[in-house]
């Protein structure tokens, strides 16, 4: 016997994971305090260009209207996750707050980028969660949506879908044929995490050995996918499906395209519509033992109810543009106020390496990177104070290292840490 998905006429959530090599479907709802999965269906990607084609095809088996909106489960290595704390005074502004906070974590212009944030009271303090990703990134995939008439309400890293399963802590990793991903999670915070375009065995002994590093005793890992794992040594990993995790929950690492106001209105357009239909069957059913009269009055009164009801979905689509304006402002403003590195930090921290011999002829700030050009003893001395740096990555020398009498003279490159 078919299966039959009774979900489709109860209004719910649609989930769209977009996972290497395929796009996940979930159509769930919330009953009784609990998810219901509905239904889970898989559109596998034809080539890196694929993802239009298996956008239209979820839209013509699923049903998906233009009005409806889905959220989306991104791949962790194309969003920027940050997490730090705010005094509770903080409260009044807590935007702003928030957006001076990313001034010292992150270290992109804010106009290149699209951003959410929740918060949460704990003790003296409120712990901030942000998710960031590249606008033209963004812009980008949301084209491929609107092209395939799917409104998109908010975007999220899927790898978040699975941190939930352990809340005290432990390793969320996506292994996949097409590519792995994994982070370290102490059940408040992402403490690392890491990616890689193919199967990489390392990664999660990597992973695992950052649990003892962070102080995390906690040894479970959840792990999602269908490509091959190696597990290292003491590690106790739980294999999850798509039917086992919790959709309808609140993503505290996730981005708002949509006002969730806007989203409430059509979900309760919906149930007012589902309520309507419900009570029009009853109508029909019942009218051979009511009196026709009462029933046709009724049936009058809920035509009324769905005309208005019609009329304040039209109203949405204006609601929409004004929301755009206003982020449109924000931005702007957030380009103002917003800086991209910390210099204080920066020159706090070269002065903090060099050696006492070394002598710094110039220091350069852009893009994100530090110059360094100056002489010591020993080049690669200095080369390996900075590589061992929290608050650089990547660093390497960017001339050939030579030498004048008993020094060697050097160009170093360095990449800012965003942590």
């Amino acid at each position: 016997m078919k299966y039959f998905d009774w979900t489709i006429f109860v209004p719910g959530q649609l989930t769209l994971l977009l996972l290497p090599g395929e796009v996940v479907a979930v159509r769930s709802t919330r009953l009784l305090h609990r998810t219901v999965i509905g239904q889970i269906r898989r559109f596998p990607l034809k080539g890196p260009g694929g993802l239009p084609e298996a956008l239209a095809n979820a839209r013509d088996l699923l049903g998906i209207r233009k009005e409806s909106y889905c959220h989306v489960g991104m791949p962790l290595q194309a969003m920027t996750l940050v997490s730090f704390s705010l005094p509770l005074a903080a409260r009044e502004d807590l935007p702003g707050a928030v957006r001076l906070g990313l001034m010292r974590h992150v270290p992109y212009q804010p106009d290149e980028m699209r951003w959410g944030f929740s918060s949460q009271e704990r003790g003296d303090s409120l712990d901030i969660s942000v998710a960031l990703v590249q606008t033209s990134a963004l812009d980008d995939l949301l084209g491929h949506f609107n092209t395939a008439g799917i409104s998109v309400a908010s975007v999220f890293p899927t790898s978040m879908l699975l941190a939930g399963q352990i809340p005290q802590g432990g390793i969320v990793a996506q292994v996949h044929a097409a590519g792995q991903e994994a982070l370290v999670w102490n059940g408040q915070r992402i403490c690392w995490q890491a990616g890689r375009e193919k199967p990489d065995a390392g990664l999660l002994a990597t992973a695992s050995a950052m649990l003892e590093n962070y102080g995390i005793a906690s040894r479970r890992a959840v792990i999602f996918g269908d490509g091959e794992v190696e597990l290292p040594p003491g590690l106790e990993a739980e294999l999850v499906r798509p039917e086992s995790l919790e959709y309808g929950m609140h993503q505290p690492f996730s981005i708002d395209l949509v006002p969730e106001s806007e989203v409430r209105k059509v979900r309760r357009l919906q149930y007012t519509v589902l309520a309507s239909a419900i009570a029009l069957l009853l109508t029909i059913v019942l009218q051979p033992f009511q009196d026709v009269f009462l029933w046709q009055k009724r049936l009058a009164d809920l035509e009324v109810r769905v005309g208005a009801l019609r009329g304040e979905a039209e109203s949405l689509i204006s609601i929409r543009q004004s929301n755009s304006e206003i982020r449109d402002r924000l931005e702007r403003w957030g380009r103002r106020l917003s800086q991209n590195v910390s210099a204080p930090l920066v020159l706090g921290e070269i002065t903090r390496l060099l050696p006492r011999e070394a002598w710094l002829e110039s220091l350069q700030i852009q893009d994100g990177k530090v110059i360094l050009n100056g002489n010591a003893p020993s080049a690669t001395f200095v080369l390996e104070q900075v590589e061992n740096s929290a608050v650089f990555d990547n660093a390497r020398f960017d001339a050939p290292v030579t030498r004048m009498g008993e020094l060697e003279i050097f160009r170093i490159v360095a990449t800012i840490s965003p942590k």
